[in-house]
């Protein structure tokens, strides 16, 4: 008989995994990350976060409404000494506030896309963050 997995359990794993030291991997559902990643497809390895976060940092994290979410940091600041991100999927419009430190899961830290695996701190993923964040405000036109 299937058992039932909450998406407690699965953040409360994942939490546990990083926090341990080991790395988790993942397979995100969805489109808000095309065309970096594709849900169902693409896997991410999660590590824990490094906090503060830093601007384009990919982030699992909860939603207040109770969603797990993967978007880019868009901006971090520091308000009332609590650490505040600005996220954002790369195929989506809307900036999405209030996300703090307690909210965040894990970090990517290496995805495979078509078969193939990158770091997030590779050349060629870095020029990819800035080329795509760059051209965001253009590419409704598209």
């Amino acid at each position: 008989m299937p058992s039932n997995i909450t998406i407690s359990d699965l953040t409360s794993t994942i939490k546990e995994i990083v926090d341990g030291g080991s790395a988790a991997t993942f397979i995100p559902h969805g489109v808000s990350m095309r065309p970096m990643l594709y849900g169902g497809r693409d896997e991410i390895i999660l590590v824990k976060a490094e906090l503060p976060l830093k601007k384009h940092d990919l982030p699992l994290y909860l939603r207040k409404n109770g969603a797990v979410v993967l978007h880019r940091v868009i901006k971090a600041s520091t308000k009332d000494g609590k650490n505040h991100y600005m996220m954002r999927g790369d195929n989506t419009w809307e900036l999405e506030g209030g996300i703090t430190d307690q909210d965040i899961i894990a970090v990517v830290s290496r995805f495979k896309r078509k078969g193939k695996w990158y770091s997030v701190d590779s050349k060629g993923y870095r020029f990819y963050v800035k080329i795509w964040g760059t051209t965001y405000p253009m590419r409704w036109l598209v």
